[in-house]
């Protein structure tokens, strides 16, 4: 018995002197390894969970960048005009600088190809080889009988960017710079009766921003021809037309002061004197339609004052424009014209080749 109890106590010691034995510093770099690798796993655990999370979730879009609208390159209309330069005879091109000058302003569907068409002779120029160039859409030349047409597309009169203004002053420095162009303005006389009067302000704004660049080129007033078109779809006035094309009364409606302008309304007055021959040459029907259609000009022709009254805004960096013609145009190609924006008085001293 002594001897068992001896050896009990023996085995308790043993123990606690391993247990202390294994918490002691000399095992620290075992400690280290478990903790290292507890964390490994961790990592591991961690970053497989992510990636299994971005799988399912879908890819946020790259937000797109806004294309920004290429502007108007400075040199563009003067290409064209080179374009058009090179289909005229040599020999021609130095002659042709004599010719009167219109710059043609219109929104889209006005009717100023139309109106070209009609009252200028651009296409049988044409055929003879004094070729126009309509080919592109930044601007459009046409070649007629001592006239030369620049016609302003709608795209064009609307960009009132920095480049626009550099190309159209690049374009027209050299060919006015000791020549004096007319302006002409086209407007749908039919849709001017409905058209808002803050539409009209805004067109008369844009037309009048072109026309200050001429005005400050040429430094001082440019005149304008005023046109409104598509009056054919008017009630009457094909009679009238009709009637003063038989009796060759011309129909000039034009402006000396700014008196005429203020009295617009009343601008066919002087052609009432006309009436008694009306009544004697035409059919009881079409002279009270001519007559119906004088009567409905004064409200027409009040809405184009609300027009010219914004292109003349008194502007202290340039000259107010001069409007000096109001014509009346037909859209149909078959109607022969009673008045034409594109009349001119110059004479060439037999130097024109036609």
């Amino acid at each position: 018995m002594n001897a068992l109890k001896k050896l009990i106590p023996a085995s308790k010691s043993t123990v606690p002197v391993q247990a202390n034995g294994f918490f002691t510093w000399d095992n620290w770099p075992y400690f280290l390894a478990v903790l290292a690798v507890l964390l490994l796993v961790g990592l591991l655990v961690y970053s497989f969970k992510k990636r299994r999370s971005t799988k399912k979730s879908p890819k946020p879009e790259k937000p797109k960048k806004e294309e920004t609208p290429k502007g108007l390159p400075v040199s563009s209309l003067v290409k064209v005009w080179k374009k058009f330069l090179r289909e005229i005879p040599w020999d021609f091109r130095r002659l042709i600088m004599i010719y009167q000058h219109f710059v043609v302003f219109g929104e889209s569907g006005a009717g100023k190809s139309s109106l070209i068409d009609n009252c200028t002779d651009w296409q049988g120029h044409a055929r003879q080889f004094y070729s126009s160039y309509t080919a592109s859409p930044l601007l459009r030349i046409y070649l007629g009988s001592k006239v030369l047409v620049q016609e302003i597309p709608a795209t064009l009169l609307k960009d009132i960017s920095k480049n626009a203004r550099l190309a159209l002053l690049k374009l027209w420095k050299p060919l006015f710079r000791r020549k004096d162009p007319t302006v002409v303005i086209v407007l749908n006389g039919i849709a001017l009766q409905t058209d808002e009067p803050a539409y009209l302000k805004q067109l008369a704004q844009m037309i009048r921003g072109k026309i200050n660049l001429l005005a400050r080129i040429r430094k001082k007033p440019v005149k304008v021809r005023l046109v409104l078109t598509h009056m054919d779809q008017l009630d009457g006035f094909l009679e009238f037309s009709q009637f003063l094309t038989q009796n060759n009364i011309p129909l000039k409606l034009e402006f000396s002061s700014k008196e005429d302008l203020k009295n617009l309304t009343k601008c066919l007055e002087p052609y009432e004197d006309h009436l008694s021959r009306a009544l004697t040459s035409l059919p009881a029907d079409k002279y009270l339609k001519a007559i119906a259609f004088m009567r409905k000009t004064p409200k027409l022709f009040t809405e184009l004052s609300v027009f010219i009254k914004t292109l003349q805004t008194p502007d202290p960096l340039s000259p107010e424009p001069e409007v000096v013609e109001l014509c009346l145009a037909f859209q149909s190609e078959k109607q022969t014209p009673v008045s034409n924006p594109f009349a001119t008085s110059l004479t060439l001293l037999g130097k024109t080749p036609f």
